[in-house]
Parts: structure tokens; C-alpha cells; sequence
């Protein structure tokens, strides 16, 4: 995913007029093992009103929703990742565990997006426009919300 550095006012193309406009409260699980990323993703959605917890691996984000006291409202995740657990391989095991808590997948590799897609999944290509990462994430936090109220415990 291709987010350039900010100077503040603006992240990734998202100024602060527009992410007040368009706030959304809720709780994002970012899986990403690339800090350089993931640093520009969670300023991203911090200023547009989301709380952001990160973990690197998808092994990293089963413990962390194993023992969190409060469950995050929406999981975005690499597909690639580092050790024996890809983003398929975690959104198949938090569809088993947790079915109700949605998965959005990224990745910039055809194979695994045709992959993910044909499993179900919602998965966005690389580079994925801020907008349409924003959009995406509000649709899942209020479509998880309206079928789940209350997600106090994990």
C-alpha cells in the first residue's frame, strides 16, 4: 500500500476539513508488518475518529483478540505476512471464532486477491485510495454495529 509522509495538515490525501466531516467512531485492529505502513494507515485513521491498536503478524492479532478487553469493531489486514500465518489464513480463523467481527484483507498480489475474494472475503488491491479505505471501514464498522450493538467483550 502506497501512502506517502504527511506534512500534518494532510494525511494521504484526507485533510482535516473533510475527515470532521466524515468522523466515525469505532475500533480498527491494523495488521500490518511493515511500520512504515502502518504508521501512515493509523495517522489516517486516528484523524478521521477511528481508535487503532497494531500488531505485525496475524498470529500477533489472534492473541491480541484472545485476550483484549475491548474487541475491535473492524480487522484490516495485509494478506503477506511474515511467519506461518498469512491474512487468508487469520480471516478464515476469526470467521471460525469470531464471525460476527469483519476482516477487511489489502494486498497488491493478484493471485492472493482472486484467492481471498473466491473465499468471500472483502479485500481491496494496492494501492488502495485513502478515500476508499475510509469508505470501506465506515461501511463494516456501521454494518457491524447494526448487527452487534455492543462488542465490550472479546
Amino acid at each position: 500500500m502506497h501512502l506517502p509522509a504527511s506534512s500534518g495538515s494532510e494525511v494521504d490525501g484526507v485533510d482535516e476539513a473533510s475527515s470532521a466531516q466524515a468522523a466515525t467512531e469505532g475500533r480498527v485492529l491494523l495488521v500490518e508488518d511493515h511500520d512504515d505502513v502502518a504508521v501512515a494507515i493509523e495517522a489516517m485513521l486516528r484523524l478521521a475518529g477511528l481508535e487503532v491498536m497494531r500488531v505485525p503478524t496475524a498470529s500477533a492479532a489472534l492473541t491480541f483478540l484472545a485476550n483484549a478487553a475491548m474487541a475491535p469493531d473492524v480487522v484490516l489486514s495485509d494478506i503477506a505476512m511474515p511467519g506461518p500465518m498469512n491474512g487468508i489464513a487469520m480471516a478464515f480463523e476469526l470467521r471460525a471464532r469470531r464471525p460476527e467481527l469483519p476482516v477487511l484483507l489489502t494486498t497488491g498480489y493478484a493471485e492472493q486477491l482472486a484467492e481471498a475474494l473466491a473465499e468471500g472475503f472483502v479485500v481491496l488491491a494496492k494501492p488502495v485510495p485513502p478515500e476508499l479505505l475510509l469508505s470501506e471501514i465506515r461501511r463494516l464498522v456501521r454494518a457491524g454495529a447494526a448487527e452487534a450493538p455492543d462488542r465490550a467483550a472479546v
